[in-house]
């Protein structure tokens, strides 16, 4: 029989420069992300849609969510891609719950198709999402349920969740929101001491998400996995997540970006530092600087 401890699978966080990370995931922390969770609703009469890649994080919610609680299953067909396909399917096949990356939510969002209004739970993720996308959403076509999810790969694809009310206040940023069930999130300061709310810090993760480590990387594993101070548990572990991030005073969290110099581009990590080495390394390059910048 299998054992919670056993691995699950192993998958690979998006890297810059030829070098990332094989995050070895287990099936307690497959299962802590769809059984007798708050951040979804995951039950019999949920039609999800597979529309992400296997090999992204956000494949282990749309495979096994419906598929561990009794619901269906949709595997999108190759080259599905502009809303007008999508909508086509959700129709068809009455897909109720979709989960969509922040870059591709914000793209369909310019004009929010009709066919929103049949889902039951948008939720997406990966980026920061821009407050007046999210104003777009709610003022059209408007799912039941829009949820704002936040999670690194090596905490099981999300650690926390904002289910987005109605009267939304667009002028403020959208709060990453608390964490999911069965999960713990620290905001902490250099020396791993909570920090008053309102005060940002290092967003910790802990529970049973958190990973095993990363493939063949000990030294990398001992830096960003480390003991759980606040947890009475043999074993426990936190998520060194690298993200700043501070409380609010309603509880949620409001992301702040990151400590180091990793950005986000569509989705993907990329480490700058990593770039400027490599091009440092041509002969005929004596310095360099990478930095990232909006197009246009």
């Amino acid at each position: 029989a299998g054992r919670p401890e056993q691995l699950a699978y192993l998958m690979y966080t998006s890297g810059s420069t030829g070098g990332p990370k094989g995050v070895m995931a287990t099936h307690r922390n497959v299962v802590r992300l769809v059984q007798n969770t708050d951040h979804t609703r995951l039950d019999e009469n949920q039609v999800f849609l597979l529309f992400a890649p296997v090999a992204f994080d956000a494949s282990t919610l749309e495979i096994w969510g419906p598929l561990l609680n009794g619901g269906r299953l949709v595997i999108a067909p190759p080259g599905l891609a502009s809303a007008e396909e999508i909508g086509r399917l959700v129709e068809q096949q009455g897909i109720t719950s979709l989960w969509l990356s922040t870059a591709l939510f914000h793209q369909m969002v310019q004009h929010p198709p009709a066919w929103f209004a049949q889902l039951k739970q948008v939720l997406t993720g990966g980026e920061t999402i821009s407050p007046q996308a999210v104003l777009r959403v709610l003022q059209g076509p408007a799912p039941s349920r829009l949820v704002n999810c936040y999670g690194p790969t090596e905490n099981t694809t999300f650690s926390t969740f904002y289910p987005i009310p109605a009267d939304y206040d667009a002028s403020r940023p959208v709060p990453i929101g608390r964490p999911i069930a069965n999960s713990t999130v620290y905001i902490v300061d250099a020396w791993l001491n909570p920090v008053p709310i309102g005060i940002a810090g290092e967003l910790l993760t802990g529970g049973d998400g958190v990973a095993r480590g990363y493939w063949n990387r000990p030294e990398l594993t001992e830096e960003r996995f480390v003991a759980d101070p606040f947890d009475p548990r043999p074993g426990a572990r936190l998520y060194r997540s690298g993200d700043r991030a501070r409380f609010l005073p309603d509880g949620n969290i409001e992301f702040l970006g990151r400590l180091d110099r990793q950005v986000k581009i569509r989705g993907f990590r990329i480490e700058l530092p990593e770039i400027e080495q490599a091009i440092a390394a041509q002969p005929n390059v004596a310095e360099c600087a990478v930095i990232a910048r909006a197009a246009g």
